[in-house]
């Protein structure tokens, strides 16, 4: 009887967690996304930089309770901006309107107003004739 060598069997210890679909779903597409075979190195080096400090995991906050004032408060304040909101454009019309038939201060009773100079100069005449004289010469 020949005597086979036992192989050397590999003293391991399995790591698992449960993910959740919704709660975890970035960390299911990451793992879904490394490929076979790297998975488990992959693991091994973000929990060797957990354990040397280059990640930190933030501690869990306590969680509150919901005041109900509070709570109000803010539904109130959602309301009254949604309706003024709603109620903006007819403001502002309203407001165009009476800006628009309100007549300037400086005008009184029968008083015209003053017509404003234009600011640019105007050409003269002869100037204005050489321009389209020029203008019918040419040819574009």
């Amino acid at each position: 009887m020949s005597r086979r060598k036992a192989k050397p069997t590999r003293s391991t210890k399995v790591i698992a967690f449960k993910a959740s679909p919704e709660a975890d779903r970035d960390i299911l597409m990451w793992w879904e996304g490394l490929p076979e075979g790297q998975r488990s190195e992959a693991l091994r080096l973000v929990i060797r930089a957990f354990l040397s400090g280059h990640i930190q995991v933030k501690p869990s906050q306590p969680k509150r309770e919901i005041d109900p004032v509070t709570t109000q408060q803010i539904a109130d304040d959602t309301a009254w901006i949604r309706a003024s909101l709603m109620d903006l454009p007819g403001y502002l019309e309203r407001l165009v309107e009476r800006v628009s038939t309100a007549r300037p201060a400086a005008m009184t009773g029968d008083e015209s107003p003053v017509p404003v100079e234009a600011e640019t100069p105007r050409l003269e005449d002869e100037a204005v004739q050489r321009r389209r004289d020029k203008i019918t010469k040419n040819r574009w």
